[in-house]
């Protein structure tokens, strides 16, 4: 019998279709196998939180899981972004869990169409861990630039992420001179400690209205703050010790503009 606390779930588990999966080593690899699919049920007695799923006919010690029914457990890719830093891109993914991953190669395309590789960056191989990883375009194209993302397997097996689109155009670039930099540190960042929204350039003292909330828009944190440091502008935000491991958005909101970073907890 396996236990777990919903904060442990990630944003595409299902309870009523999941599975109780046996990590297999096969030699210089390991592979995740479906033993019995099964529907999560409460911890009894009643624990607020807390669901049981089962296998039964177990007779060998290895790691065990819940995952997706019928399938074992992908490479989870949370999110995939890219956005300006300057004259170059920045791209940014982070991972839910990994099994049998040998590495990421980062594309782009000048017109959605053809794509061409840029960089690699390689795989945990195999964790249940929130993994962030980062690659830097120092070459991008002047215009739009699409990018995706390559997951490669050992097996050779590989998937596509979404695409993100890039407008490096020179008026673009000037509009962006106007804007705030804006930074989160550190990320990821332990449940329960603080963390600091950046503001660089601000002229004068202002105040800034902060917001911290999930992907599905549920606010955890709100206020407005005052901001009176003039050498770099620190937020230091502690939303009491109520996010739990996740992916948020962290958004600040100063001069009528919105200025959004995505925050993990883990």
């Amino acid at each position: 019998m396996l236990t777990w606390h919903t904060s442990q779930e990630l944003p595409v588990f299902n309870r009523n279709s999941c599975s109780v999966q046996k990590h297999f080593n096969k030699g210089n690899t390991w592979d995740w196998r479906v033993l019995q699919n099964n529907v999560a049920f409460p911890l009894v007695p009643l624990t607020p939180g807390y669901y049981t799923a089962t296998a039964s006919a177990v007779g060998l010690f290895s790691p065990f899981a819940v995952g997706p029914a019928d399938k074992a457990l992908p490479v989870d890719l949370l999110y995939f972004d890219a956005e300006p830093a300057g004259k170059d891109v920045k791209l940014k993914w982070i991972t839910g869990s990994e099994i049998n991953n040998d590495r990421y190669e980062v594309e782009r395309s000048l017109d959605g169409q053809t794509y061409s590789k840029i960089g690699t960056v390689r795989g945990e191989g195999n964790t249940m861990e929130i993994t962030s990883y980062s690659l830097l375009d120092t070459a991008p194209y002047q215009g739009i630039n699409y990018y995706r993302l390559k997951q490669i397997d050992f097996d050779g097996n590989y998937t596509y992420s979404n695409i993100d689109i890039v407008d490096m155009s020179e008026n673009q670039n000037d509009a962006r001179e106007n804007f705030y930099e804006v930074g989160l540190f550190p990320n990821p960042v332990r449940p329960g400690k603080p963390f600091n929204l950046e503001f660089n350039n601000l002229e004068d003292k202002r105040e800034i209205l902060v917001i911290v909330a999930d992907l599905t828009g549920r606010e955890f944190y709100s206020k407005v703050i005052p901001v009176e440091n003039e050498s770099g502008q620190i937020i230091v935000i502690d939303p009491h010790s109520r996010l739990t491991p996740g992916l948020y958005i962290v958004t600040g909101s100063v001069d009528n503009s919105w200025y959004n970073k995505k925050l993990v907890v883990k």
